[in-house]
C-alpha cells in the first residue's frame, strides 16, 4: 500500500471518531486469527497486555504485534490517539492496514529492494526524521522539567498579573440597541444608504426601537426593538466592538454605519459595565501556562539557531547553486505575453448550417 494512501486511511480512521458506534463490551483478547471476509481480526475490548511483543495476529508470512499497532497509533494526531481504541471497527481497519504494510515490506526484502541505493537513501531519510523527532521530544520533556524546577515561579506569575491587568481582566459588558441592514439581501451600498437614512431619522428624534422592529434584518433582536442585553464587548463582531471601544463613550452615543460581513449595523450604546480584574488564583494556571510555553519556545529557538548557525558548516556553493532552476526572464515574459495574445483572440464562428 503506498505510504500516502496508508496515511490517508489512518487519518480517515481518526476522523471517524465523531460518528463512530459505541465501543463493544470490554474483555481480554486472545491471540487473533487472520481476518477473513466474514470474521473480524478482533472481537472488541482492550488490547491486553500492553507488552509490545504481544502477538495480535499473524499470517503465513508475517506476525503483527502490539508494538506494531502502538507505533502506528503514535502517527495519529495527538488529540485522536487517546480515544482511537474505543471503537473496534477503527482498530480492525488499522490492523489490516499494518498487515498489508508488513506483508508488502517482507516481499520487498525478499526481492532485494531494501538493497537498492535509492530505497536505502529514503529509509535513511525517514530514520533521520524519526530520530530528530525523538530528540525534540526528549528535549521538550527536559525543558518542561527545568521550568518546573525554577524557583519563585508563582511570584513571577503574580508580578505578571499585576503588570498586565488588561490581559487578565474580564472584558467590559455593554447593553446596546442595534439595527442590521443585511447583505446580500441588499447590496452593500444600498444597506449603507438605508443605515444612513435611519440614523438621520433617529438623530431627528425617531424611536430607534420602532425602526429596529420594522426594518432590522437581525431576527434575534428585531422583535425586542434591537435590544441587546449585557454582553461582553469582545463577543461582538470585531468591527462593532472596535467602534464601541473607540467611538461610543457614554450611554446614548449612536454610531455611524458599521460595515461587517453580515451587513451594515447601526449601534447605540445604552450602558457599559467595566470588566473586572480576574482574581490571581483564577488566573494563575493560565499565566503559568503562558510562562511555560515562552520558556520552552525560547529553549527550542536557541537549539535550532545553534544548529543553523553552526560555524563549522561548510557550504559547497556551486553544488547548491546547481539546485536552482534558472529561467530566462525574456523567455518567461514572452510566454506570458503569448498566452495573453491567445486568450484575447476571438473564437472562430461555428460553421453555417
Amino acid at each position: 500500500m503506498p505510504i500516502f494512501f496508508r496515511s490517508f486511511v489512518i487519518l480517515t480512521c481518526a476522523a471517524a471518531f465523531a460518528s463512530a458506534a459505541p465501543a463493544h463490551a470490554q474483555g481480554a483478547v486472545t491471540p487473533v486469527p487472520p481476518a477473513t471476509a466474514d470474521r473480524p481480526v478482533a472481537s472488541g475490548g482492550a488490547l491486553t497486555p500492553a507488552d509490545p511483543s504481544t502477538e495480535l495476529l499473524h499470517s503465513a508470512n508475517v506476525k503483527l504485534t502490539r508494538g506494531d499497532y502502538d507505533a502506528q497509533v503514535e502517527r495519529l494526531p495527538a488529540d485522536a490517539r487517546a480515544d482511537f481504541g474505543t471503537n473496534i471497527d477503527r482498530v480492525n481497519t488499522l490492523l489490516r492496514i499494518i498487515l498489508v504494510d508488513k506483508t508488502l515490506a517482507k516481499q520487498a526484502r525478499t526481492a532485494g529492494l531494501d538493497h537498492d541505493p535509492d530505497i536505502q537513501r529514503r529509509i535513511a531519510s525517514e530514520t533521520d526524521r524519526i530520530l530528530s523527532q525523538a530528540v525534540i521530544e526528549r528535549d521538550l520533556a527536559q525543558w518542561n522539567a527545568e521550568f518546573d524546577a525554577r524557583p519563585d515561579m508563582a511570584t513571577a506569575a503574580r508580578e505578571r498579573w499585576l503588570a498586565q491587568p488588561a490581559k487578565y481582566s474580564a472584558p467590559e459588558d455593554v447593553q446596546l440597541t442595534q439595527i442590521l441592514y443585511a447583505t446580500p439581501k441588499d447590496s452593500r451600498a444600498d444597506a449603507r444608504a438605508k443605515a444612513l437614512d435611519a440614523r438621520s431619522r433617529i438623530v431627528a428624534g425617531a424611536d430607534m426601537g420602532g425602526i429596529a422592529k420594522s426594518e432590522s434584518d437581525d431576527a434575534a433582536t428585531a422583535q425586542t426593538g434591537g435590544k441587546v442585553d449585557w454582553i461582553p464587548v469582545d463577543h461582538l463582531d470585531t468591527r462593532v466592538s472596535r467602534v464601541i471601544s473607540t467611538s461610543l463613550h457614554k450611554p446614548g452615543d449612536l454610531s455611524q454605519p458599521i460595515v461587517t460581513e453580515a451587513g451594515v449595523y447601526l449601534v447605540r450604546l445604552d450602558a457599559r459595565r467595566p470588566g473586572a480584574l480576574t482574581p490571581f488564583d483564577e488566573a494563575k494556571a493560565s499565566i503559568m501556562q503562558d510562562m511555560r510555553k515562552e520558556y520552552v519556545d525560547t529553549m527550542r529557538a536557541k537549539k535550532m539557531t545553534a544548529i543553523r548557525d553552526d560555524p563549522s558548516i561548510v557550504v559547497n556553493q556551486p553544488a547548491v547553486d546547481a539546485l536552482v532552476v534558472r529561467i530566462d526572464p525574456g523567455f518567461a515574459r514572452r510566454a506570458v505575453e503569448g498566452a495573453g495574445v491567445r486568450r484575447a483572440e476571438p473564437k472562430e464562428p461555428p460553421p453555417a448550417k
